[in-house]
């Protein structure tokens, strides 16, 4: 029987305004773009409905903060 594993919940902050509008291919499933979670410092991190992965992506606006 294999190993169950939790899913970490990563803490993240809230997004600002402009970027709430961002998404990301799942790493996963490759189907679909996912809408941003939050972020961990410069990192915009997403979440995906259909396998619940959690994954970041560098932002794209280094001048934002």
């Amino acid at each position: 029987m294999p190993r169950r594993y939790t899913p970490i919940q990563l803490k993240v902050q809230p997004v600002p305004v402009q970027m709430q509008a961002e998404t990301a291919p799942c790493p996963q499933c490759r189907e679909h773009d996912v809408r941003v979670l939050g972020r961990i410092g410069l990192r915009l991190v997403f979440r995906c409905d259909r396998c619940r992965v959690q994954f970041h992506r560098a932002a794209s606006h280094a001048g934002m903060y």
